[in-house]
């Protein structure tokens, strides 16, 4: 179940749900759903990435891996401890993955002359998948 806590009608149902799961015993996880990215937000990165890649001849994951997490987007990725340990995309928020986007979106224009399309794009998106589905690059 997903209850907003802003919503003071939904605090006391969450909580009598609780309740319940208490009185039986029950295992459950509790999670924090805010600005965590979406699944549109999660589609259109992998699609760019793809674009990218098949445009400079690297796999989506090399994409991925190597170039937005290590290269452009470190500052968003990079965990320091003892050794350095690059975050899951699933650990970014939407704004953390919208800045991230943007900014690879910049770097493969400015550095390499490869446009890729906004979000919004919805139709030459669409395209450009089509084309990468033909092709047999595995962008999923």
């Amino acid at each position: 179940m997903i209850y907003d806590f802003k919503n003071p009608v939904e605090v006391g149902m969450a909580q009598e749900y609780m309740n319940k799961l208490i009185d039986k015993g029950a295992m459950c996880e509790v999670l924090d759903k805010r600005g965590k990215r979406t699944s549109p937000q999660n589609k259109y990165m992998h699609l760019i990435l793809a674009l990218f890649g098949k445009e400079v001849g690297y796999t989506l994951e090399e994409v991925k891996q190597d170039i937005f997490k290590r290269t452009v987007c470190r500052e968003h990725f990079l965990k320091l401890g003892t050794k350095a340990i690059f975050r899951s995309t699933s650990d970014l928020n939407t704004k953390e993955m919208t800045t991230a986007i943007d900014q690879f979106r910049e770097f493969s224009f400015n550095t390499m002359g490869i446009y890729l399309p906004e979000a919004n794009e919805e139709e030459n998106l669409r395209s450009l998948e089509h084309e990468l589905r033909m092709s047999g690059y595995k962008y999923t």
